[in-house]
Protein backbone atom coordinates (compact mmCIF):
# COMPACT_ATOMS: atom_id res chain seq x y z
CA UNK A 1 0.00 0.00 0.00
CA UNK A 2 1.50 3.07 -1.06
CA UNK A 3 1.64 6.62 1.57
CA UNK A 4 -0.55 9.54 0.44
CA UNK A 5 1.64 12.55 -0.35
CA UNK A 6 1.22 15.77 1.06
CA UNK A 7 0.18 18.84 -0.92
CA UNK A 8 0.24 22.24 -0.89
CA UNK A 9 -2.42 24.75 0.17
CA UNK A 10 -3.17 26.07 -3.15
CA UNK A 11 -3.64 22.46 -4.10
CA UNK A 12 -6.28 22.52 -1.57
CA UNK A 13 -7.91 25.14 -1.99
CA UNK A 14 -8.47 24.33 -5.91
CA UNK A 15 -9.69 20.79 -5.10
CA UNK A 16 -12.71 22.89 -3.17
CA UNK A 17 -12.81 25.59 -5.71
CA UNK A 18 -11.76 28.36 -2.97
CA UNK A 19 -9.35 30.69 -2.30
CA UNK A 20 -6.45 30.35 -0.15
CA UNK A 21 -7.52 32.70 2.24
CA UNK A 22 -10.63 30.89 2.60
CA UNK A 23 -8.47 27.33 3.55
CA UNK A 24 -6.73 29.37 6.14
CA UNK A 25 -10.00 30.21 8.19
CA UNK A 26 -11.38 27.08 7.62
CA UNK A 27 -7.91 25.99 9.91
CA UNK A 28 -8.56 28.39 12.34
CA UNK A 29 -12.24 27.90 12.95
CA UNK A 30 -11.15 24.22 13.35
CA UNK A 31 -12.95 22.89 10.10
CA UNK A 32 -9.70 21.01 9.23
CA UNK A 33 -8.58 19.75 12.34
CA UNK A 34 -4.82 18.95 12.59
CA UNK A 35 -4.92 15.64 13.56
CA UNK A 36 -4.57 13.58 10.60
CA UNK A 37 -4.94 16.19 8.03
CA UNK A 38 -2.06 18.58 7.71
CA UNK A 39 0.98 19.06 9.37
CA UNK A 40 2.72 22.62 9.58
CA UNK A 41 7.02 23.60 8.96
CA UNK A 42 7.69 26.49 9.83
CA UNK A 43 5.02 28.77 7.97
CA UNK A 44 4.40 26.35 5.12
CA UNK A 45 1.32 23.97 5.61
CA UNK A 46 1.24 20.09 3.90
CA UNK A 47 -2.54 18.29 3.76
CA UNK A 48 -3.76 14.64 3.12
CA UNK A 49 -5.95 15.68 0.69
CA UNK A 50 -8.25 12.78 1.41
CA UNK A 51 -8.09 13.30 4.96
CA UNK A 52 -9.56 16.93 4.63
CA UNK A 53 -12.24 15.29 2.44
CA UNK A 54 -13.29 13.36 4.75
CA UNK A 55 -13.73 16.47 7.01
CA UNK A 56 -15.29 18.81 5.27
CA UNK A 57 -17.60 16.26 4.10
CA UNK A 58 -18.42 15.04 7.62
CA UNK A 59 -18.67 19.05 8.74
CA UNK A 60 -21.01 19.12 5.04
CA UNK A 61 -22.87 16.14 7.12
CA UNK A 62 -23.45 18.04 10.60
CA UNK A 63 -24.33 21.27 9.05
CA UNK A 64 -27.25 19.65 6.76
CA UNK A 65 -28.66 18.08 10.61
CA UNK A 66 -28.63 21.67 12.15
CA UNK A 67 -25.32 20.50 14.31
CA UNK A 68 -22.84 22.78 14.73
CA UNK A 69 -18.47 22.11 13.77
CA UNK A 70 -18.26 22.87 17.58
CA UNK A 71 -20.89 20.42 19.18
CA UNK A 72 -19.70 18.55 16.65
CA UNK A 73 -15.96 18.62 17.96
CA UNK A 74 -17.27 17.79 21.13
CA UNK A 75 -19.22 14.81 20.61
CA UNK A 76 -16.38 13.47 19.01
CA UNK A 77 -13.63 14.23 21.60
CA UNK A 78 -15.59 12.68 24.75
CA UNK A 79 -16.94 9.84 22.02
CA UNK A 80 -20.41 10.61 21.97
CA UNK A 81 -22.21 8.17 20.25
CA UNK A 82 -25.48 8.91 18.62
CA UNK A 83 -27.97 6.67 20.54
CA UNK A 84 -26.35 7.77 23.68
CA UNK A 85 -27.41 11.59 22.91
CA UNK A 86 -31.02 10.02 21.84
CA UNK A 87 -31.13 8.37 25.37
CA UNK A 88 -29.37 11.35 27.73
CA UNK A 89 -32.96 13.39 25.85
CA UNK A 90 -35.19 11.00 26.63
CA UNK A 91 -34.19 11.40 29.79
CA UNK A 92 -34.24 15.47 30.29
CA UNK A 93 -37.16 15.38 28.96
CA UNK A 94 -38.62 12.90 31.62
CA UNK A 95 -36.95 15.51 34.47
Amino acid sequence: MSEEAYVEIEQVAEHFKVSVSTIRTWIRNGQIPRDGCFIKIGKTYRFKLSEVDKSVARLNSATALGISGTDLDRQSEIGFDESVGEVVADLDEDL
